[in-house]
Formats: structure tokens, sequence, C-alpha cells
């Protein structure tokens, strides 16, 4: 499973840091949406009337509310409010998860209707949120590589802090193998990882208290969005989202940690933006 895993990582990787430097804007955008898209129609498998209709039926209803978030994008609309909602809806998921990890929860979940609401406030945001970190921020290629290094790094430094160190657990019930010490240390190697990038790169951005701190909350909002994935999973009774990447599962839960990162990264950097 590790040699599968480490081999789809090498593929994957080298390939997404080149679209994401090289690849103009609407191929990288569009790039970002077939995986949205992909994600979405695994999310159609966490609904109770599992079928492929009605995961159609819910592709085809996000999919129409691409289109006027892409032309509002295009059309340089205000894109903070938007990002607020998604910090608002990340503290409502927090919630969630906090109810559900002092009872257990019921096995079955929420509603489809719930599920289809839930899933729109998940990924929707989460597309904004690289659409404007990829051409918005002016310093794209950069702003969504430090996304990834972030997300890519919390999750190596939890791997081997949790391995080495991990004696309390953080959500036996949500997901039984995550540890406070592992959060720990994958928030200090995202911290030493961003701060890295920042400097090699000298990219103008935040200084360095705001960038801390702004990795911190980054990273710990992507806990919140493994672990809410880890709960549908475990109220579905499935283990992966899909089997389309060897070693990894599915699409969603190789982004579950930047469908909540990716809007509120955005969010800070869009307020360091207004504040200049």
């Amino acid at each position: 499973m590790l040699k599968q895993r480490l081999l789809t990582a090498a593929v994957l990787i080298p390939l997404v840091l080149w679209a994401v430097w090289t690849w103009p804007l609407p191929a990288v955008m569009l790039l970002y949406t077939v995986v949205l898209l992909l994600a979405a129609w695994e999310w159609g498998g966490f609904l109770r009337a599992n079928d492929s209709r009605r995961r159609a039926l819910w592709l085809v209803g996000l999919t129409a509310t691409l289109i006027p978030g892409w032309w509002w994008f295009q059309a340089d609309g205000a894109m903070l409010p938007i990002f607020v909602f998604a910090a608002a809806w990340w503290a409502v998921a927090l919630v969630w998860l906090l109810r559900y990890a002092g009872t257990g929860g019921a096995r079955g979940g929420p509603s489809d209707a719930v599920l289809v609401l839930v899933g729109w406030c998940v990924l929707w945001p989460a597309w904004m949120g690289l659409l404007w970190l990829q051409g918005g921020s002016g310093h794209g290629g950069f702003w969504v590589t430090f996304l990834f290094v972030l997300v890519w790094g919390a999750d190596t430094g939890a791997y081997f802090a949790g391995r080495s160190l991990g004696r309390h657990k953080l959500a036996p019930r949500v997901s039984p193998g995550k540890t406070w010490e592992g959060v720990a240390g994958g928030l200090l190697a995202a911290v030493v990882a961003g701060l890295v990038l920042s400097m090699v790169f000298a990219v103008p951005g935040p200084g360095a208290g705001l960038l801390v701190l702004l990795i911190l909350v980054t990273v710990a909002l992507s806990v919140v969005g493994d672990l809410f994935e880890s709960l549908l999973k475990r109220q579905r009774g499935v283990k992966d989202s899909g089997t389309l990447l060897p070693g990894h599962g599915g699409i969603l839960d190789r982004i579950d940690s930047l469908t909540a990162a990716a809007p509120l990264l955005a969010l800070g950097l869009t307020w360091w933006h207004t504040t200049l």
C-alpha cells in the first residue's frame, strides 16, 4: 500500500506542479474543474439513494453553479464574501464534528438533501478559492504551490510524528489513527515548509508573523476538512470515497484537506490585499 501511495504521488505531484506553473489560466482552470467534478461524483456515493441517476443530477446541479462562479471571477467580482462564507461553513462543520466525536452520532448520517447542500458548501467555495489563488492573487503559480506544500507538509509531518510520538487520540470515533501529536508535527512541518518556500521565491505577502498565523489556521482547518470527510465515510460504512488513485483511494480522499484549506488561504490573502 505504501509503495502504491508513493508511486502515485511521484507521478501526480510533478504533473500537477507542471500544470500550475506552465499552463495558461483557462487550461489550469479546466483541470481544477475536472478534478472538482470527479470529487463531486464520488461525493454522490454518500447519498442514501446511491444510483447513477441521482449522482448525475447532483453533478449537473453543481456544474450549473460553476458557470456563474466563473463569470463572477472573470468579471472581477468581490471574492471576499465567498471566502467568509466558506470560513463560516467550516466553523459549522467543526461543530458537527465535535458533536459526532462526543456522542458517536447515527451511522446513517444526514439526509440526501442535506448531503447535497453540504457537498456544495464543501466543493464550490474550494473551487472558487483555487480560481482566485491561481488567477486573482497576482502570483498564481506560487500561491497554489504554497497551498499544496502546506497540505503535503502537514500530512508528512503528521504521519511521522504520529507514528513515532502519537499517544493521544485526536478523534477516535471519527478517525482512530489520528493523534494530537501528529497534528502538532503536521503544523510544525507546514510552518517550516511554508516559510522556506516564501523565502526562496520572495513573493510579496504578509509579514513573517502574519504568515505563520495564516499557515497555522489554514492547516488546522485542513485537518477539519480531512476529518469531516472521514465522518461521512464512517457514517456510510465505506473506507474510501473511490478507487481512482492507487494506494490513495478516490479523488475526494486526496483533496478533502484542500477543500477547507483553499478558501481559507484565499480569505487570508484577500484580506491582506485589501488592507495594503
